[in-house]
């Protein structure tokens, strides 16, 4: 559509793959049409032309189009001839011909076929067809000793002939650092450094006798070592101890034979290099507080304390205004603060980590502000009474003495497994909610240390299905350990129970959900294929601390999944909280526990509680090993308390900072 306009200047102009016009400038007919002749450059491929209305910068018609090759006109050598190489091996460069046109452009699918004339050796491949660019190549393994020659035949063309030199091969080592580490990762100013190297003979021949290795540090020797000889295809492994370095970046090099000494096929893999930026710290002393902290929203500020033997452990922060958190951690130190072994996230600047019998080395302290914060003293005590971890009990509506007293000893045996201290939570700027816990809570506005469970016996269905449910209600945002849980039993249950012998088992196990066992698996990422999204799938808890403690007790042979296996086949309230039943058959945390044996607390229970961030004392597991299937069906078990569907239902509300997650 549109109008037709004569007598409007047209330029037409070449702007991709050269040729040329008839004419340059033209004017529009009276049908405003206008043209000229394009005579195509001699590269091929796209081209381009673009017509413009003169006067205006945007009025434009662009027209492509496309040059094929001429025919075949030339075949040539491209490259790899009058090599020199070594006889009985490849050489270093392929062979290439080439088939083009008169204007030097390449021609797709012409077939080549390469073949050895003189001095044997091979070729591969032999027969081939030219590429895009209009070239084949060949790799030319050489035959004898001496000059070898190679013809490239194509029809229509003279033959092309190829020359090479095989010199005399001589096997020979060659060393290479095959790996390189710098530890520990992420290191302080305060921390010891270790370089690694493996080092590998990847030539054809030992080196025939000992060599240097040798590190150095931004470019000035650091250490040496000699390595006796190494044989072919062998590797051995270098240490240097470095020591501590100054904060900043610094370059680690390894170098192998410096002074040349072997022969080798390769004098120029002979090194490798890693960078190791070393992280500003400041050294903390035990008792002498650092005062006037201050930092903005979500910076960090790093601290090292080495304790030189074990003790208990107190780092604090106090005073101030802001929010911060505390992150502490002995050993290497972690490249995300998830992954610290204590972490104090109250909604304000006072935090604290508790080590009780701490082991002795290097911790890592990381302060880290969730809101800015200002005026702040961090401290370590080194040296005092145990700070011990506490089990408030709240009984709303009680039972008996004796089972009041059942919540008492368990709580205390639970207290004498985690043996660290947690930082205490205030719930006094934001209180919870009266009854949002359990039906008689009262609302929250103190501090609580470290866990409150709530406890009601009471009338929930008459006598059974439903014993009774427990689980934390509040849990810190920052470690997800639980503040406030709920342990809530049918009278008429919880009665026949008593009379069963099985009080405190069933109140250990209970109390072990509000603690999180079974219940913040997800929360910290160690329960994997949970059954309630797939039913019957291998549901495991992948924490080391619990694999570990299951191999010791007769599962490094467990072949029925993954570990730790958990309950996969009972229903909601008992699936994905428990272990599973037919592997862990009367152990304390499985869905039953049963009447004439001992439901043994095990060293699988309590090393999963390491899993979750406590520190605990493993020698409280009670003697415990895998049963076997026979024992599995023992009639001495007798009848059991079906304590599936255990757990709380609702919400786990999160409160204070919490992770941010890498």
């Amino acid at each position: 559509g549109g109008t037709a306009v004569s007598a409007v200047g047209i330029t037409f102009s070449v702007y991709q793959g050269g040729g040329s016009l008839s004419e340059t400038s033209v004017t529009s007919g009276g049908d405003g049409e206008t043209s000229t002749s394009w005579t195509l450059g001699t590269t091929s491929g796209t081209q381009n032309v673009t017509a413009l209305i003169e006067g205006s910068e945007s009025a434009t018609a662009n027209f492509s189009a496309t040059a094929t090759p001429g025919p075949a006109t030339a075949f040539s050598k491209e490259s790899g001839d009058q090599q020199i190489g070594k006889n009985d091996r490849a050489l270093p460069e392929p062979v290439v011909a080439a088939v083009k046109d008169e204007f030097g452009n390449g021609i797709v699918g012409v077939p080549v076929t390469f073949s050895v004339t003189d001095g044997g050796g091979s070729i591969s491949p032999a027969d081939s067809m030219t590429g895009e660019t209009g070239t084949t190549e060949g790799i030319w393994t050489m035959g004898v000793v001496g000059v070898n020659t190679l013809t490239a035949r194509t029809a229509g063309f003279p033959d092309l002939e190829f020359t090479a030199t095989a010199e005399l091969y001589v096997a020979k080592a060659d060393l290479t650092v095959s790996s390189m580490t710098v530890s520990p990762a992420n290191a302080t100013a305060f921390q010891d450094l270790t370089v690694t190297a493996t080092i590998t003979n990847s030539g054809d021949f030992t080196t025939g006798g000992a060599f240097d290795v040798q590190l150095l540090l931004d470019n000035v020797q650091a250490g040496n070592t000699t390595v006796s000889e190494l044989a072919d295809s062998a590797e051995t492994q270098v240490s240097f101890d470095v020591g501590r370095l100054a904060s900043g970046p610094h370059i680690f090099q390894v170098v192998i034979d410096p002074n040349n000494d072997i022969d080798e096929h390769d004098e120029a893999n002979n090194s490798a290099g890693r960078n190791a930026p070393i992280l500003p710290a400041t050294e903390l002393v035990a008792g002498t507080p650092v005062r006037g902290l201050s930092l903005p929203d979500s910076m960090e500020l790093l601290f090292n304390l080495e304790l030189p033997s074990s003790s208990n452990l107190l780092i604090s922060t106090s005073g101030g205004s802001g929010d911060l958190d505390l992150y502490v951690h002995q050993g290497q130190r972690p490249a995300h603060r998830d992954d610290y072994k204590c972490q104090s996230g109250s909604p304000i600047s006072t935090e604290s980590c508790t080590f009780n019998d701490a082991e002795p080395g290097i911790y890592h302290i990381l302060l880290f502000a969730w809101d800015q914060f200002s005026g702040v003293t961090l401290e370590a005590r080194v040296g005092g009474d145990p700070e011990p971890f506490n089990i408030e009990l709240v009984f709303l509506s009680g039972g008996t003495t004796e089972q009041d007293d059942a919540f008492r000893t368990s709580a205390e045996q639970w207290e004498s497994i985690i043996k660290d201290d947690i930082y205490d939570f205030s719930f006094v700027n934001n209180p919870a909610t009266a009854n949002e816990c359990v039906t008689g809570q009262q609302t929250i506005s103190d501090v609580v240390d470290d866990v409150r469970i709530y406890v009601s016996i009471r009338d929930i269905d008459g006598p059974q299905p439903i014993l009774g449910r427990a689980g934390p209600c509040y849990i810190r945002g920052l470690s997800d350990h639980p503040i406030v849980g709920m342990m809530e039993f049918d009278i008429y249950d919880f009665d026949r129970i008593t009379d069963q012998g099985l009080l405190i088992p069933v109140v250990l196990h209970e109390m072990g959900h509000v603690l999180g066992i079974g219940t913040i698996w997800d929360n910290k990422e160690l329960l994997m294929n949970p059954s309630a999204v797939t039913p019957s799938a291998d549901t495991h808890f992948k924490g080391m601390h619990a694999i570990t403690a299951f191999d010791d007790a007769g599962g490094v042979n467990y072949t029925g999944g993954q570990k730790v296996p958990v309950e996969n086949e009972a229903g909601p309230g008992s699936q994905d909280s428990h272990w599973r039943e037919v592997v862990f058959g009367p152990e304390l945390m499985s869905p039953f526990v049963n009447n004439g044996v001992q439901n043994p607390l095990s060293r699988i229970t309590i090393q999963s509680l390491a899993d979750l961030g406590y520190g605990v004392d493993v020698s409280q597991g009670e003697p415990y090993s895998l049963p076997l299937g026979a024992d599995l069906m023992s009639p001495d078990r007798g009848p059991g308390i079906d304590l599936r569907d255990d757990i709380r239902i609702g919400p786990i509300l999160v409160v204070g900072p919490e992770k941010r997650r890498r």
